[in-house]
């Protein structure tokens, strides 16, 4: 086995990035969360097993969350998500 395989199957912490507030030293927290995620996964390069960009799951109403949910599961938690959910104009 090489060092590389070996470092593959090593335990790490993985690091997993879901926002951007400060970006080279300006707090950006008031900028809008879809122009902050641009900013965030323009800079960051995903690395398996290193470091992760959550991946977003756009929905209007309780069931896409449950959905999505089930999914996961299913799928035994293999990604994280967050939510961001947009309120219908008809609210």
């Amino acid at each position: 086995m090489t060092t590389e395989s070996n470092d593959e199957h090593r335990q790490r912490p993985c690091l997993v990035a879901f926002d951007l507030v400060f970006l080279n030293g300006e707090c950006i927290i008031t900028q809008p969360w879809y122009v902050r995620r641009k900013l965030l996964t323009s800079i960051l390069k995903p690395k398996k097993g290193y470091l992760q960009v959550v991946d977003v799951t756009h929905g209007t109403t309780v069931d896409d969350i449950v959905n999505t949910l089930d999914k996961l599961i299913a799928d035994k938690y293999g990604q994280l998500y967050t939510f961001r959910c947009i309120q219908s104009a008809a609210h």
